[in-house]
């Protein structure tokens, strides 16, 4: 897998039906079928890369085939608490 941008991953967790639910530095939360704690503040994150992948339940080629505006099959949820 290629380092990626915490904003290419922030773009394919969105269009993958995940929904940021925290924005508390130096971490982000994303809520979709699972919960995804993704660090805001690496400039790569080709090391955290596959442990994103494991908690957002996604194969690297459905990671990589997901497109901005087009929803992957994870649902948002229907509630979101935030602190």
């Amino acid at each position: 897998m290629k380092p990626l941008p915490f904003r290419e991953v922030k773009r394919k967790l969105e269009a993958a039906g995940f929904v940021q639910v925290s924005r508390k530095q130096p971490h982000q939360v994303y809520q979709g079928a699972r919960t995804v704690i993704v660090p805001s503040t690496a400039r790569s994150l080709l090391e955290l890369s596959e442990a994103i992948l494991r908690q957002a339940g996604l194969s690297q080629d459905e990671f990589e085939s997901c497109s901005i505006g087009q929803p992957g099959g994870a649902s948002p949820p229907s509630k979101v608490e935030t602190r």
